[in-house]
């Protein structure tokens, strides 16, 4: 009796259910506390689970890894995307830039590159989205870095001429009605408009501009939205626009016109906000003729006259003038964050005077050369300088620092980091400029 009562009870058996994830149906076991005999079966499950990389319920599974790598290519992706175009980065622009870039990967044969184009005016050579674009008498052309040829469309223009934002281009016909909206890919748009076109532009996050003959008025100015729906409209009662300039966010207009002064000529640079129906600035400017504006990164107007050059002030108040004295302008290069670049020739015509003015118009650097002046581009820290076949290349202070011969001789110049681009008669050349 005693040795009965001094032995331990056996211990009570417990239930539990035990979802198996193969059979996926749900049964109860019974076991002990010592014995559990569905274990080893669970272990097995999620043994097998890990090594084809799905969780207990049977789902794929990411690697941590995978999905590491995965992310830090998004993050840099979208972070050189905004890198390149800080002034036109917007969700549209980006869209753009992945199709065109990641989706639409073309690669050419290398250059030089022919051109199916008998004409090509020197203004008509220039960067979409830091690829060469050209505008022939008869096509829009754009190229990639490796040669391929992204673009090539017909415009059926009398007098083309385009402008560049960060990733789409105007193109309209000088003197005539059509326009259209280019991309890297596709041709966005193409319209009528109701008066003669005297100029146009587009600024980075796709806001442009067109200026026409006015019904009773000198010019008429408008402004139209990247859906293509009209935002602003003023006409100019005396003055015949020439030359248009939009500020990065497409806010601020800037419209210089032709006007008559007293016998002679002079120009009026009206600046206009989006949301006020007075101008914000006005500017008048005599016995010269702009012939281009552009906005700095800080806010003021670089602004490019046929005898003078000025440079307005970012609050819009007041500005310096460079005059070219008896001089010619041969060329000119604008940086947004440096300033401008002029050549300019004399009576021969046979060397030219370089000049670099700061933001503020402050002279920076000057220098006579012996060569004269074909294309100019100017990238802020180096001065590159066309003359026909020879390509010199200067420093900020003017510092002559390399001089290249041309393969053939050129008259268009585009130049993004170390490559050059040189537009010929019917070639693209692409050299390296260290």
């Amino acid at each position: 009796m005693n040795d009965r009562k001094n032995q331990n009870p056996p211990p009570k058996k417990r239930s539990y259910t035990v979802v198996d994830s193969d059979e996926s149906l749900y049964r109860t076991a019974r076991r002990s506390d010592t014995a559990r005999p569905e274990e080893p079966r669970r272990a097995e499950i999620r043994t097998r689970r890990r090594r084809e990389g799905r969780n207990l319920l049977g789902m794929k599974v990411i690697h941590p890894a995978v999905f590491s790598v995965v992310l830090i290519l998004i993050v840099l992706f979208v972070s050189v995307f905004v890198l390149m175009n800080a002034q036109g980065a917007s969700p549209a622009n980006l869209i753009e830039w992945v199709q065109g870039r990641i989706l639409g990967i073309e690669t050419g044969g290398g250059y030089p590159v022919k051109v199916a184009a008998s004409e090509v005016k020197m203004n008509n050579f220039q960067f979409l989205d830091r690829e060469p674009a050209l505008l022939s008498d008869t096509a829009f052309l754009l190229y990639n870095a490796s040669g391929a040829q992204i673009s090539g469309r017909h415009h059926g223009y009398a007098n083309p001429a385009f402008s560049t934002g960060a990733s789409r281009a105007l193109l309209y016909d000088l003197g005539g009605y059509g326009y259209r909206l280019e991309s890297r890919a596709a041709l966005d748009h193409e319209g009528q408009a109701d008066q003669k076109i005297f100029a146009g532009t587009i600024s980075p996050n796709g806001v442009y501009a067109l200026a026409t003959a006015g019904d009773g008025y000198a010019s008429e100015l408008t402004v139209y939205g990247r859906n293509h729906k009209k935002l602003y409209t003023r006409f100019l009662r005396d003055d015949y626009a020439t030359s248009l300039a939009l500020r990065s966010d497409g806010g601020l207009l800037a419209a210089a016109g032709l006007r008559s002064d007293r016998g002679g000529v002079g120009s009026t640079l009206f600046l206009l906000s989006l949301n006020d129906p007075d101008p914000v600035a006005k500017f008048e400017f005599s016995d010269t003729i702009i012939v281009a504006l552009r906005f700095l990164r800080g806010g003021g107007i670089a602004v490019i006259g046929d005898r003078a050059a000025y440079l307005i002030d970012s609050g819009h108040q007041n500005f310096e003038t460079y005059d070219y004295g008896k001089r010619t302008l041969q060329g000119f290069s604008i940086h947004e964050d440096s300033g401008l670049a002029l050549a300019l020739t004399g009576a021969d015509g046979k060397s030219c005077s370089l000049t670099l003015l700061g933001s503020d118009g402050k002279i920076l650097a000057e220098k006579e050369t012996e060569s004269p002046c074909t294309a100019l581009y100017y990238t802020g820290d180096q001065l590159f300088l066309l003359s026909e076949d020879i390509l010199f290349r200067y420093s900020a202070e003017l510092a002559l620092e390399k001089e290249t011969a041309c393969p053939a001789i050129c008259k268009g110049l585009l130049v993004s980091g170390s490559d050059c681009y040189l537009l010929s008669a019917g070639n693209i050349w692409k050299l390296d400029t260290r």
